[in-house]
């Protein structure tokens, strides 16, 4: 097991000709907002936080936690944003311009909803 790690230290110590990894896009945000901030759990019957506001040019994820089938559908300036539905898993969406996105679960409709915030 050691000279596993010793050639993982050794390997990451090669020329700077390699390739730099990249992030999700989901994952790039304005005034590192962490993605526990960012983060909608999707429970049995339930959005949580119901309400969330962040900066333009930041991700969203959704997070499916319960056992019941749900989705993710709604319209942000005329753009149509919609999940697949599921059970478990995870969504996210960059949210590029302000505005407010009202949503629900296109399983259970009006009965569970959600807005996003987002400002300039």
């Amino acid at each position: 097991m050691a000279l596993a790690v010793t050639a993982v230290i050794v390997g990451g110590c090669g020329d700077d000709s390699s390739p730099t990894p990249t992030a999700s896009p989901a994952s790039v945000v304005p005034g590192g907002i962490p993605p526990a901030l960012r983060t909608i759990s999707i429970t049995d019957n339930k959005f949580s936080p119901e309400s969330l506001q962040v900066p333009a040019g930041t991700g969203v994820f959704w997070e499916w936690k319960g056992s019941n089938e749900h989705s993710v559908v709604g319209t942000l300036n005329g753009q149509k944003i919609e999940s697949p539905k599921q059970r478990s898993g995870k969504f996210s969406f960059d949210f590029t311009s302000a505005g407010t996105f009202e949503y629900q679960c296109g399983v259970h409709g009006a009965a569970m909803s959600g807005k996003i915030v987002v400002s300039s």
